[in-house]
């Protein structure tokens, strides 16, 4: 989500306290926002969060112009996820 808040933020320190992951931490990439679209990136600011209900397939950022023009301030960060059973 859009959730404008760094990695050592309250909000994902929160989150992370309930045993969410952040799928982003396997594209190996840079930042999201502003400057996430060429090199150097911006912050990391966005994030695909899951639990453990989940097996992560992939995740990648996204940054593509449509139309000749950025869709967003922040380049998408994309996860393909699997449901796994609740033991």
């Amino acid at each position: 989500g859009d959730f404008n808040a760094d990695q050592g933020s309250e909000f994902v320190k929160s989150m992370e306290a309930f045993t969410f992951v952040d799928t982003y931490t396997m594209t190996g990439d840079d930042g999201t926002f502003g400057g996430g679209f060429t090199r150097p990136a911006g912050p990391k600011i966005d994030f695909v969060l899951s639990t453990q209900c989940a097996n992560i397939k992939s995740a990648q950022i996204i940054r593509q112009q449509v139309h000749g023009h950025w869709p967003s301030d922040h380049a998408m960060v994309f996860t393909q996820l699997e449901k796994t059973k609740l033991t």
